[in-house]
């Protein structure tokens, strides 16, 4: 079983860096784990002492910007939890029936809705 503990990490990141020569490190960008923090703490420690930190790793780290846009959209989207799993739970009641889904298709059609997309479930990761 892999560890993922910070040093673990910060080591690993520290061989692939040596191993593909890379003297100059300005930038290191990881999610918000906290196992990421630990690790670039590791990489500040050892990386700097060996080789050239850009600006003396001071902006080594870097947040990972579509993983904060993704928690900044979660919480927007909270304001509107109620109506999403009523909208979730609506599409999953047309989907998982063949007869449902035909009326569906009907009241589209009804209503001149030219989109030819069907419905779908979110997938919260992406």
């Amino acid at each position: 079983m892999r560890s993922y503990k910070g040093e673990v990490i910060g080591y690993a990141i520290e061989s692939c860096l040596l191993k593909w020569s890379l003297e100059n490190v300005c930038t290191i960008t990881v999610d918000n784990a906290s196992n990421n923090d630990t690790a670039v703490v590791y990489l500040k420690k050892k990386y700097c002492k060996k080789l050239s930190c850009i600006l003396g790793g001071e902006f080594m780290h870097m947040r990972c910007c579509a993983h904060i846009l993704n928690f900044v959209v979660k919480d927007g989207l909270s304001d509107v939890r109620d109506s999403i799993a009523k909208i979730r739970g609506a599409v999953k009641y047309i989907r998982s029936s063949p007869a449902r889904a035909e009326i569906f298709k009907k009241c589209v059609e009804q209503e001149r809705i030219t989109s030819k997309r069907s419905l779908c479930l979110d997938v919260p990761t992406r």
